[in-house]
């Protein structure tokens, strides 16, 4: 056992130099082992019970230590359901929910098949997290096939549930459950008319519109830049001799 022993000066008030000489140690004991002990067992994570914390046994010595994800593998992702954020949506719209292994081909071709039926007016494209991009992918190559559809479009947070399981069960660990907001779009196309008053509405061709001013200003920059010899260059293209702070001077 650990022996605790007061330093020099702190008993009974006396001072240093008259307390008595003490006796230099002749065996050093470590977490009560002897010189002669075996080798120590390695650490074991041990589960602390009823908190969110670990112990860690070493030694004869048990410390806690807070629970690292490495010792997790993400076994399942669960997505809480989010009501759309429209109103007045025919009961049986057709919603193309775009996830990040779909392939743009197949969810293109069901979508324009059904779009192209006079019956049908209306459709709408759904994603969060990394199927964002693809989402919108989806709905630029449908306005670009199918002229004349007005748009109205929602950025929104979704909310989501990661199971993480531990990767050896019988290390005593319990599954967690981790929350997550993460970014999600909704795309709403249609072939009649939509509130112009609507936030995040776009009319019909103001895509193109846009599309060309921006081509045409960086057409005239690059213009601009080619006649002024590159960036940073005068007239000549070089920089001016320094005259050594001499106005005037050859």
């Amino acid at each position: 056992m650990c022996r605790w022993e007061p330093g020099l000066g702190t008993g009974g008030g006396r001072s240093p130099r008259h307390a008595p000489p003490m006796a230099p140690p002749t065996t050093r004991v470590i977490d009560g082992r002897g010189p002669g002990a075996e080798p120590r067992v390695p650490a074991l994570r041990l589960r602390a019970p009823g908190s969110g914390r670990h112990l860690v046994s070493k030694g004869g010595l048990r410390r806690p230590q807070h629970c690292r994800m490495e010792n997790y593998k993400k076994t399942k992702i669960v997505e809480k359901p989010c009501p759309l954020p429209f109103t007045d949506l025919p009961p049986d719209i057709i919603e193309m929910k775009v996830k990040d292994g779909s392939k743009i081909r197949n969810l293109m071709g069901y979508a324009m098949s059904k779009m192209e039926q006079d019956s049908v007016r209306q459709i709408l494209f759904t994603g969060s997290g990394k199927a964002v991009s693809k989402t919108i992918t989806c709905v630029e190559i449908m306005k670009r096939r199918l002229k004349e559809l007005h748009q109205i479009t929602k950025v929104l947070f979704r909310q989501i549930e990661e199971i993480w399981e531990p990767i050896v069960p019988e290390a005593g660990l319990d599954a967690l459950t981790v929350k997550r907001n993460i970014p999600a779009i909704c795309v709403l196309l249609s072939k009649d008319a939509l509130d112009t008053q609507e936030p995040g509405y776009q009319a019909p061709g103001s895509s193109d519109a846009f599309w060309t001013e921006t081509l045409t200003a960086e057409s005239q920059g690059q213009m601009k830049r080619k006649q002024g010899g590159g960036r940073g260059a005068g007239s000549t293209g070089k920089h001016p001799r320094s005259t050594g702070g001499i106005p005037g001077g050859p």
